[in-house]
């Protein structure tokens, strides 16, 4: 009788650790993978859905991180990951990348931040999207990945439509 009791307290433990955990991987605020150690990806939050325009199960246990990663950014990321192979404790944790989102067609920075799980031959990658701090080395905001408005230094930047673009330029305030 005791073994059935304490095998109930660690599955319900168990159960309890597993619904924080998913609750923590789904609410972080960024995109989120784990990857194992053939780079594969073997669970996706949700941001990292709307980050790559696919849906989760086009993602896990079937694409690599580094499908992801535009072709020109590859060898980058590519010689990361065997530096940290080799020399962890030289090799910073984060990195930046593009990618493709493949909903909207548009190009993505992000900021990758990696570490290894304890215990297993997985790690965790977090993605930060920085496309609108990289647009104009300000702050800047993307309608359908296009730049709508935004701020560089004291200035700012409105997309002006063509045909109202003379009137708002005799504006003494405005200019190109």
């Amino acid at each position: 009788r005791i073994c059935d009791v304490y095998d109930e307290e660690y599955q319900n433990a168990l159960k309890e650790s597993e619904v924080r955990y998913r609750t923590i991987f789904e609410n972080t605020g960024t995109a989120t993978i784990i990857i194992d150690e053939n780079t594969l990806i073997t669970l996706a939050n949700r941001q990292f859905e709307e980050l790559s325009g696919y849906l989760r199960s086009e993602i896990e246990g079937k694409k690599r991180w580094t499908e992801f990663v535009l072709e020109d950014d590859l060898v980058k990321a590519k010689d990361f990951k065997w530096l940290r192979e080799r020399n962890a404790k030289k090799t910073s944790d984060r990195y930046e990348f593009r990618i493709a989102n493949r909903r909207f067609g548009d190009i993505r920075y992000v900021l990758a931040t990696i570490a290894a799980i304890p215990s297993t031959k997985s790690a965790v990658m977090s993605l930060l999207d920085i496309t609108e701090r990289k647009m104009f080395g300000g702050l800047s905001f993307l309608c359908r990945g296009r730049m709508c408005c935004g701020i560089v230094g004291y200035d700012l930047m409105v997309r002006i439509p063509d045909d109202e673009f003379d009137a708002v330029m005799r504006n003494r305030y405005v200019r190109p």
